[in-house]
């Protein structure tokens, strides 16, 4: 999770008009030092999860709800003055579903009930950040953490959540060949196949 400061400076350089540089590039530089110490820790944890099929399933049903939420964001600012930007490509982007699909390949009907129900539970409408139709992940208490602090920003500054959009959707876009690879071969999945990787399969934007 990136930290306030972080944010705030990310935020500040979107909304930055320069000749020298894109907003892209200021927020590759804003970030380098957070980004490049979680960037060891994500290739260390998937190593590890990579080696048991149960802690690989849970651990795309995290990134689904992480996802989820933002594409959530996504479609309730698209009225934003800069979060709006985001609805042509949208659909390119969109993760989500792809997550969902692959926790449904590797779990059985009965075990994916098991996981809903040890996962979630009814938040009181009280909750700071939970709508009051709304179910989320009860734990681990770092995702809900997590989903907490992006409800948060699009409540107080919307437009800091494209700090997270950013990585979140580029270490996909960036990383989705060698990641779909690698699950593939240690899920023994078949080759020319796309089940049980959905959420690493990048559709063409077209001209």
């Amino acid at each position: 999770q990136l930290n306030e400061m972080t944010e705030i400076l990310i935020a500040s350089e979107v909304t930055k008009a320069s000749t020298h540089a894109t907003a892209t590039e200021r927020m590759r530089t804003s970030t380098k030092v957070v980004h490049d110490n979680s960037d060891c820790i994500v290739n260390l944890k998937l190593a590890l999860v990579l080696t048991c099929h149960r802690l690989y399933v849970e651990s795309i049903s995290f990134f689904a709800e992480i996802y989820k939420r933002l594409e959530t964001i996504l479609e309730r600012q698209k009225s934003h003055l800069r979060l709006g930007h985001f609805q042509e490509i949208l659909p390119y982007l969109r993760r989500s579903e792809g997550f969902q699909a692959d926790v449904k390949y590797y779990m059985s009907p009965t075990e994916l009930e098991e996981l809903n129900s040890l996962r979630y539970k009814t938040m009181s409408v009280t909750s700071k950040s939970i709508r009051a139709d709304d179910k989320v992940v009860a734990t681990p208490p770092d995702l809900v953490d997590y989903l907490d602090r992006l409800d948060e920003l699009e409540r107080e500054d919307p437009t800091r959540v494209v700090a997270y959009i950013y990585h979140m959707y580029m270490a996909i876009f960036a990383g989705e060949y060698i990641i779909k690879k690698l699950v593939k071969k240690s899920r023994g999945l078949p080759k020319y196949s796309d089940d049980g990787v959905k959420a690493f399969c990048i559709n063409e934007i077209d001209d």
